[in-house]
């Protein structure tokens, strides 16, 4: 990190600050962090390194960040700029949710139960990201019984946040809808179960984000329904409401 104007080297002393400052982030049990975009000091990609001859290419990081991404890498961590896309930020923020969720887990006494508890409460949120993540973990928590439960919560929360990485995307969002309709639609008239089918189906030409508000409302009261973590769209524009 060289100063354009003084031609000072900052390298060491950013790495030494960002080194002691990350060490302290590491107790104030954050959920999330906001970096500042192209800066050399807190962008999170595509910033400017100079070569020798003075061109630049857009393929660094920058040094705090480097460090405060390598030191805690199961933190959810974003760029300012980038937050002004809706679904990038929507899974920012749902990222930091979970994430939360997951620290509080983390801090309870640790056991298969309790880990098979918060995989199963988070099915439906899992597969509204990425299947094959899901499976991932199902065998994983089937599997942890046989292993050391601390490196079992280990490596779930690894796979967990990878998850969530990945995108949601509205074909996903309608399989899990689908699935989450059964276990309730035995409670709905003709009328209503054909309406929430047509719900669903309409979201898959929703431009908004998947967590606009909520126009399914399952029965808390449910079994399969209750304690479950998903992603609630409101798919629909009625006509009375673009009228």
């Amino acid at each position: 990190m060289i100063a354009e104007r003084s031609g000072d080297d900052w390298t060491l002393k950013m790495n030494q600050y960002a080194s002691q400052r990350t060490q302290s982030l590491t107790q104030l049990d954050l959920s999330g962090y906001i970096l500042k975009k192209n800066s050399p000091s807190c962008g999170m990609e595509r910033v400017r390194i100079y070569g020798l001859n003075g061109t630049p290419a857009r393929q660094g990081r920058g040094l705090f960040a480097a460090v405060l991404m390598r030191r805690l890498p199961l933190l959810p961590v974003e760029e300012e700029g980038r937050l002004n896309d809706p679904r990038l930020r929507e899974n920012f923020v749902e990222r930091v949710f979970a994430y939360h969720r997951w620290r509080q887990l983390t801090k309870e006494r640790r056991s298969l139960r309790a880990l098979t508890g918060f995989h199963t409460s988070h099915k439906f949120l899992l597969l509204a990201h990425s299947d094959p993540h899901y499976r991932r973990l199902g065998w994983l928590v089937a599997e942890a019984k046989k292993s050391a439960i601390g490196a079992a919560y280990e490596l779930y929360g690894r796979i967990f946040m990878e998850a969530l990485a990945v995108h949601a995307s509205a074909r996903k969002h309608c399989n899990v809808l689908e699935q989450m309709v059964g276990y309730f639609s035995e409670r709905l008239s003709a009328e209503e179960r054909k309406e929430l089918v047509e719900l669903v189906a309409d979201f898959l030409n929703f431009s908004g984000t998947c967590h606009d508000p909520v126009a399914i409302r399952c029965d808390a009261d449910h079994p399969g329904s209750a304690r479950r973590s998903a992603p609630h769209p409101n798919c629909r524009r009625r006509k009375n409401q673009s009228d």
